[in-house]
């Protein structure tokens, strides 16, 4: 549980494990690249035509390639951006599920449940958010701080 790191069982609110984690630091990484390559690709593709293109206009000189690459900002950091992205995300929507969403075990099934109710036994949080509303607020928040970040490391 991310808020007491003691085992808990299956489907428990707020549970988080070093394979989901580093499940969901891996998911940012690869949008991270998605994005570099989207990033990269127009400006690959410029200075892959550019010289043929100033040729058939007529002009004596045209940027160079790595010139045309050297100019674009350091996309690569979307990389480790996405990650970094990727793992906060994750344990923001563990905190807001571990706190904010009740997680009892029902005695009757054997299972966890998110409704409080005679014969469940209270897990952890409070019964303020469903899922969906954690996933709206964790997905909202990591977006926000995500974007702040960018706007930072840019200089947007």
């Amino acid at each position: 549980l991310i808020t007491t790191l003691r085992p808990v069982r299956k489907g428990t609110n707020g549970g988080v494990t070093a394979l989901g984690l580093s499940a969901s630091a891996a998911g940012g990484a690869l949008m991270g690249a998605v994005f570099y390559a989207a990033a990269v690709a127009p400006a690959a593709l410029t200075a892959c035509l550019l010289p043929a293109a100033a040729a058939a206009a007529g002009a004596a000189t045209a940027a160079t390639p790595a010139a045309v690459v050297a100019a674009a900002p350091p996309q690569w950091l979307l990389i480790p951006m996405g990650l970094l992205a990727g793992f906060v995300g994750s344990l923001l929507d563990s905190l807001l599920g571990g706190t904010m969403q009740y997680s009892g075990y029902n005695t009757a099934t054997g299972r966890v449940t998110s409704i409080p109710a005679p014969g469940v036994l209270h897990i952890c949080g409070a019964p303020l958010l469903s899922n969906t509303a954690v996933n709206l607020c964790s997905s909202t928040l990591t977006a926000a701080l995500t974007a702040a970040a960018a706007v930072y490391v840019f200089k947007v």
